[in-house]
């Protein structure tokens, strides 16, 4: 058969019509959509994770100089000194001193979910379980003690028992 001249009419497909453009295969276009589809539903799990999960909570830092003691209303200004909780209703409560936290907590029969700690030597949030204790000269509320970030001789436990102490002190 020979090629066809340009005057020489070629033969149309039956189904092809004239104003329209040639269409993209059929078979292309439904691959296109299954990975569309696929993708799209790649991000299905990350999405109901970020909906849904809450995580691991983190400490926020409270306005300094501005913020309440959630226990004794003194403003929290000295950061070496600050902890602060989160209660299973989500409310953060900030403190000015260790013994705050632990008065208030030992007050209150709110759920707590977590509980920090601002370090004195690297000015960072440490859970009280992260956290070691030294004995301090002075605290704002005077129960003496601070958070470290290396090894101290007190632990959360013992820290918890003096505060309790002072305070059924007479």
């Amino acid at each position: 058969m020979m090629p066809h001249s340009e005057h020489e009419a070629r033969p149309v497909r039956p189904d092809a019509h004239p104003t329209r453009t040639a269409r993209p295969n059929r078979r292309g276009l439904a691959l296109r959509r299954k990975e569309w589809v696929r993708r799209l539903l790649a991000y299905v799990p990350l999405l109901l994770a970020l909906s849904c999960g809450r995580g691991a909570p983190e400490a926020e830092e409270p306005v300094w100089g501005k913020q309440a003691c959630a226990n004794c209303a003194m403003l929290l200004s000295e950061k070496e000194h600050g902890a602060q909780l989160l209660t299973q209703d989500d409310e953060r409560l900030y403190f000015d001193d260790l013994g705050c936290l632990i008065a208030w907590t030992g007050q209150n029969t709110a759920g707590v979910r977590e509980k920090w700690v601002h370090t004195a030597d690297t000015q960072t949030w440490l859970t009280v379980q992260q956290a070691h204790f030294a004995a301090a000269a002075h605290t704002p509320m005077d129960f003496g003690f601070i958070a470290t970030q290396k090894p101290g001789t007190t632990t959360w436990p013992q820290v918890v028992e003096a505060v309790q102490a002072k305070l059924h002190r007479p």
